[in-house]
């Protein structure tokens, strides 16, 4: 997760980012404003700590590279404070992205510990 936090860092830094209008919703209730958000990122420090609180729920998400899906079951979280959608945290995202990145190497071995691989075959 810090990986992610000092990527996400260093894309504000470099002025590379968008705000979207659901953020900008979210910010309103406590009365934050998009650049304060910005501007602590600069001085900001990640909590590893920090869960999203509510009800967390199964699911399996399929990773579809060109060569393999891998079904992986992971853990999603339907806020207390909007429990329109459930969510997946930055670990969960992390997860996927690390296997859609192993089936692209080939690593089977790796992705067999992670979830079920189902390789496509030539026809």
């Amino acid at each position: 997760m810090a990986k992610l936090f000092d990527t996400i860092r260093r894309l504000v830094a470099e002025e590379k980012y968008v705000v979207g209008e659901h953020a900008v919703q979210r910010l309103e209730e406590p009365r934050i404003l998009e650049w304060q958000v910005v501007l602590g990122l600069e001085d900001g420090e990640l909590l590893l700590d920090m869960r999203i609180p509510g009800k967390r729920v199964p699911r399996t998400r399929l990773v579809r590279t060109r060569n393999f899906v891998v079904a992986v079951e992971v853990e999603a979280v339907i806020p207390e404070d909007d429990t329109s959608e459930p969510c997946y945290e930055a670990e969960t995202v992390q997860l996927l992205r690390d296997i859609e990145e192993h089936a692209e190497q080939g690593d089977v071995e790796w992705l067999q510990q992670h979830g079920r691989v189902y390789q496509a075959l030539e026809a």
